[in-house]
């Protein structure tokens, strides 16, 4: 469909259609006749009044009228479906040029695509005289050969058998080196996963490095705050020296309380000396049971006797003895030996306990002392006066910043230790990684020895096979197929 036709189909609607109605049913396109419709009605009523001639004559002369509006609008539409045709035409004109136009192009393609399929036909057919005068000269070749080769068929049997085992031995070397080749590509992936596992190992330790140090220097910052705070209260120092002589009463309090401890300590020592006697007397017992007695009351006694002596844990540890119940009389010497050992152990552990103990109650005189000067200085504080409670206010903020201090340290000693093995620890991630990746650098080094050889191992072979048929004496066809068999198998060999 032409565009002139979509133009005169649209424009349809908006015209004339012909004269296929009646010009009195389309009064919207006369507008002159709804203008004159009043005029219509005054004259029938007036044709009522006068003559029927006068009538008659107006109504001619508006059927002319109407005749002549009609004959106008045909023109009009004529005029329309003339133009309407000639764009079509001209449409037509066009589409028929640019039709030749692709006409005479595709005739050009033609041609061109007709030069180059007849160059091609008279390359091929020279490749072809070529082919033909390479393949005549390979026959005679052939037949010059045809008569050499019947003499060296068995050599050539011979060889292609040893041949076939050199090729079995190349193959059962082929398969080693694939499952090889398997294993480093294991080997290689775990590399990769391993990098890949320890990456983000790496950046947070480097995280947890960078909030270390800015931990130090935040409590480099405190302590040289608490440096100064520290300076401070050794200026109240020299303040405080009178209330130290009156604490040199208390010191007297604390010393007979660590009196009373030491004597603590002493009896806890006596108690020592009596287990460490009772344990000496058991190991008599048992020397004497075991020169007296059977092995299985000996075993016995001494598990009852060590529960006795031993604490919980102590005796549990010795409830594994009866499983030498089935034991002979000649292993009476390794029980001996078992249960001194034993016992060794047992008193040992009790020599450890107690010095736990010691310890511990060192540790409880020290807290009781520091408390007990805690609660005189308080007391003291208290039943002093106004200059007495700014002391005492100075000698809690030195007692503040003493704890701060500490507290501040044992961080900075954390936060080090922390940073140590942080960074230990990045060491050997690193140092992991170094060897990861010299181990993936050695393979792929091996790797691209063997792809190396392998490679040119198959280039000796083509070179051999393509040299072999184009021998013409009988010397050469002998000695090159075993100049590239031994040359294979030394490739193998090497690696």
């Amino acid at each position: 469909m032409t565009s002139g036709d979509a133009e005169t189909r649209e424009g349809a609607p908006h015209s004339w259609d012909g004269g296929m109605a009646s010009p009195t049913m389309e009064e919207h396109f006369y507008p002159f006749l709804i203008e004159r419709r009043p005029s219509y009605l005054e004259e029938d009523d007036e044709e009522r009044r006068e003559e029927d001639l006068s009538l008659v004559l107006e109504r001619k002369d508006k059927d002319l009228l109407l005749a002549a509006e009609l004959g106008k609008a045909l023109l009009e539409r004529n005029d329309y479906l003339e133009k309407g045709r000639e764009a079509l035409e001209e449409e037509l004109r066009e589409i028929r040029e640019r039709l030749e136009q692709d006409k005479h192009a595709l005739r050009l393609k033609m041609e061109a695509k007709d030069g180059e399929w007849k160059a091609q036909i008279t390359d091929l057919e020279s490749d072809l005289a070529a082919a033909r005068l390479q393949i005549r000269q390979l026959t005679d070749n052939h037949k010059e050969c045809g008569r050499e080769s019947a003499s060296a068929v068995q050599e050539l049997s011979e060889q292609n058998q040893r041949l076939m085992e050199q090729v079995a031995q190349a193959s059962q070397m082929e398969k080693s080196l694939t499952l090889q080749l398997e294993t480093l590509r294991e080997e290689n992936r775990e590399l990769t996963l391993r990098r890949g596992q320890f990456a983000p190992v790496l950046q947070s330790l480097h995280a947890e490095n960078a909030l270390l140090l800015e931990k130090k220097r935040d409590m480099e910052s405190e302590i040289k705050t608490l440096r100064e705070d520290n300076e401070r209260t050794q200026i109240l120092m020299f303040h405080l020296k009178e209330t130290v002589l009156q604490l040199e009463g208390q010191k007297n309090e604390t010393e007979t309380k660590m009196q009373e401890k030491l004597d603590e300590v002493e009896g806890l020592r006596d108690s020592q000396r009596s287990l460490q006697i009772q344990v000496r007397e058991l190991q008599e017992e048992l020397k004497l049971r075991d020169s007296h007695f059977p092995l299985q009351d000996s075993r016995y006694s001494l598990h009852s006797e060590m529960q006795e002596t031993s604490s919980g844990p102590e005796g549990a540890s010795m409830n594994p003895m009866p499983q030498f119940a089935g034991q002979t009389p000649g292993s009476a010497g390794h029980m001996t030996s078992y249960k001194t050992q034993r016992e060794q152990e047992l008193i040992q552990e009790k020599e450890e306990e107690i010095a736990r103990l010691q310890d511990l109650l060192n540790l409880q005189y020290v807290e009781i002392k520091s408390l007990q000067e805690e609660v005189h200085k308080l007391r003291e504080m208290l039943q002093q006066n106004d200059r007495d409670s700014i002391l005492r206010q100075a000698v809690s903020d030195r007692d503040e910043a003493i704890m701060k201090k500490g507290e501040l340290e044992l961080e900075l000693a954390k936060c080090r230790l922390e940073k140590e093995s942080m960074s230990r620890q990045l060491l050997s991630a690193v140092e992991q990684k170094v060897l990861l990746s010299q181990e993936l650098e050695a393979w792929q080094d091996d790797m691209q020895i063997v792809i190396n050889q392998q490679l040119k191992s198959q280039r000796e072979q083509e070179r051999t096979s393509e040299t072999a048929p184009s021998t013409p004496t009988r010397r050469d066809s002998h000695k090159r197929p075993r100049d590239g068999g031994s040359g294979i198998f030394s490739i193998f060999k090497r690696i």
